[in-house]
């Protein structure tokens, strides 16, 4: 199990290193990673976890988008490293970084969950969207794509882009189902109507 003394010190660790990020930044900083943080010991109660996974779990949701400090496009191979040498040097047990490090390469979103840690993380990164201030987390994507990635949308593709997202979307524990998916068809519904109306006004 992962000592709390560690717990505390990753924390401290990963605030620093998100909150040197670029002030573009809107949605991947310090505010989603604690939210990621709640959300998965919610998730991880619910779901019967034990008091070790639940440690293991919290680590890997403080480290889960720190590689971010080192490049935007695959910065969950970048997170997972950086996971891993912080806590080598702290002597937690290989076999706890491993399961830290696969949790957070689980973020990703072409990568498969194979274990109920794996699903609760992926909930509780994704759970924004099935929360009443997913449109403002959206706007605020939108913005940090624009800045670091360069990717412009019109109101037509982004409405289009996050329609075809959140429908083939899927929450994986029952309790993130549960919780979650109603306002997440309640999103899609609204989303679906302002491009109808946008279409009617193109016409």
């Amino acid at each position: 199990m992962i000592s709390e003394s560690t717990i505390i010190e990753v924390k401290q660790y990963t605030n620093e290193l998100l909150i040197s990020l670029d002030h573009k930044y809107l949605f991947h900083n310090w505010n989603h990673t604690q939210e990621v943080v709640r959300v998965s010991m919610e998730l991880g109660k619910q779901c019967g976890l034990s008091e070790k996974d639940l440690s293991i779990l919290k680590v890997a949701a403080y480290f889960h988008d720190t590689g971010h400090v080192k490049s935007y496009t695959n910065h969950e191979e970048m997170s997972a490293r950086i996971a891993a040498e912080f806590l080598e040097i702290r002597d937690v047990a290989k076999e706890e970084i491993e399961t830290v490090k696969s949790l957070i390469l689980s973020t990703k979103l072409t990568s498969p969950c194979l274990t109920t840690m794996q699903e609760i993380l992926h909930d509780a990164d994704l759970s924004h969207i099935g929360t009443l201030d997913m449109e403002r987390r959206a706007k605020a994507l939108r913005k940090e794509w624009e800045y670091l990635l360069g990717s412009k949308y019109s109101e037509r593709e982004w409405l289009e882009l996050q329609i075809s997202f959140l429908s083939h979307l899927r929450f994986l524990t029952e309790p993130a189902k549960i919780k979650f998916e109603p306002i997440l068809k309640i999103h899609i519904g609204h989303m679906k109507k302002k491009l109808f109306d946008l279409s009617s006004k193109e016409k």
